[in-house]
């Protein structure tokens, strides 16, 4: 495990540091309160993979999904859903398909669908502005 504070600006180096977690077939959970910076941190991961589509929280839809190449990225936003039934409903059985690197927002939502997370992130405010605690488990820095 690993904890740091962070800015935004800081996000390129970390994503570079865990750039091997970041692959088709990994499912990664990201943990933290409204406004903590899941989807920011998401955003930066798609620029540093070459994605060029604007990426916005998928709170509404669910899941989005991002062209990263070689591969596909599937975005899914647990906060609105309370069981594992909903995210069958919508298809979501396909993301697990080796093909996708699956980021989970709000996993506690719907425990038990997904299988053990490669990589953890928990974000934290700091209460100094613009500054995150972020905890890493797993993954290969």
């Amino acid at each position: 495990m690993r904890e740091m504070i962070c800015r935004e600006g800081d996000y390129a180096a970390l994503i570079e540091l865990y750039r091997a977690s970041f692959a088709p077939g990994a499912v990664v959970f990201l943990h933290g309160d409204l406004g903590t910076g899941k989807t920011t941190f998401i955003r930066h991961l798609a620029e540093e993979l070459g994605i060029d589509d604007l990426v916005t929280s998928p709170s509404f839809a669910v899941a989005n999904v991002y062209h990263a190449g070689t591969f596909d990225i599937a975005h899914l936003d647990l906060y609105r859903l309370d069981s594992a039934a909903q995210l069958e409903e919508i298809g979501a059985t396909d993301f697990l398909d080796g093909r996708h690197l699956v980021l989970v927002e709000w996993p506690e939502r719907c425990p038990g669908f997904f299988p053990a997370p490669d990589l953890e992130i928990a974000f934290a405010l700091t209460g100094v502005p613009e500054e995150r605690s972020i905890r890493i488990t797993g993954g290969q820095p």
